[in-house]
């Protein structure tokens, strides 16, 4: 007789994680967890109080990954460059890597401040999370078992309230956070000579949601990248042509990247154009080499 049993599924609801009891970190606003997709679409990870679920979407089936955070779980963020590095950041930030194909946990570690929000970039060879008013960027590690696996890149700051969403541009170059400061902040991953970041401003609630247009998604459409839209106007910058900020009370502000000599004093604070930045940074957003 074989006793080696399993933990095939957890009952109970399949999304959702209720607030900690003592936790008292994070506001009202920003309880409960995400859900995140595979990079192929089939399957759904949804946490579950302190674990994770898996929904086959294709066959219909649901298992329960074999490891438990040490309270609720407030953030999990899956690698899209093969789906094996998962992220585990619980609502006392104590966070767990683990090795998503084989359920295994590789590393254990500690944010500093509260996380709201993780996010890999799009070629998975970093990961941004949210420190308090500050945004981290840190290297993705490997799936082999290392003394010190996090190295962090860069801190990004700028904003004077917490981070609340995070978003990367498609090719992994550009990162934008929105807070509760009700504003909107553009950084460079790594540096560029003559270019200073951009503050958006204009909403009345704080920034629950920030999002670069999917160049890869939309080159077909060439009034977003070069061509003439319908707004009448040429758009320079190729490589972040658009954005779209959205506020607590929903409101969507959609901001764009011209190089005309009318757009010098914009409605976001004065900030400048391509016109106004030194050479790399124009050659640098507008898709050249350099």
């Amino acid at each position: 007789m074989k006793f080696n049993y399993k933990l095939h599924r957890l009952c109970g609801a399949s999304y959702g994680t209720p607030a900690a009891t003592g936790s008292g970190v994070l506001s009202s606003s920003s309880k409960g967890s995400n859900i995140v997709f595979t990079s192929d679409g089939n399957s759904l990870l949804s946490p579950v109080g302190n674990r994770i679920q898996v929904l086959d979407l294709l066959h219909h089936s649901c298992r329960t990954l074999p490891f438990e955070a040490r309270s609720n779980i407030r953030r999990i963020a899956l690698c899209p460059h093969d789906d094996r590095i998962l992220i585990v950041i619980d609502v006392n930030n104590y966070a767990l890597m683990v090795n998503f194909h084989r359920g295994v946990v590789l590393h254990r570690f500690k944010f500093k401040k509260p996380v709201r929000e993780i996010k890999f970039c799009p070629d998975g060879s970093k990961f941004a999370v949210s420190a308090g008013k500050h945004v981290q960027v840190w290297l993705t590690p490997g799936v082999r078992r290392e003394f010190a696996p996090m190295v962090l890149h860069k801190t990004y700051t700028g904003l004077v309230a917490d981070v609340t969403t995070l978003d990367w541009s498609s090719d992994s170059s550009v990162l934008l956070a929105g807070g509760k400061d009700c504003q909107a902040r553009v950084w460079t991953v790594d540096t560029v000579k003559d270019y200073e970041p951009w503050m958006f401003i204009g909403h009345k609630k704080p920034v629950v949601g920030v999002h670069f247009e999917d160049r890869n998604r939309n080159t077909d459409r060439n009034h977003f990248f070069a061509g003439n839209g319908n707004t009448g106007s040429t758009l320079a910058g190729k490589l972040v042509a658009r954005l779209y900020t959205v506020s607590e009370d929903g409101v969507i502000v959609t901001r764009e990247c011209r190089q005309e000599e009318e757009e010098k004093n914009t409605d976001d604070g004065g900030n400048p154009g391509l016109e106004n930045l030194g050479n790399d940074a124009v050659v640098f957003f507008s898709g050249g080499s350099g």
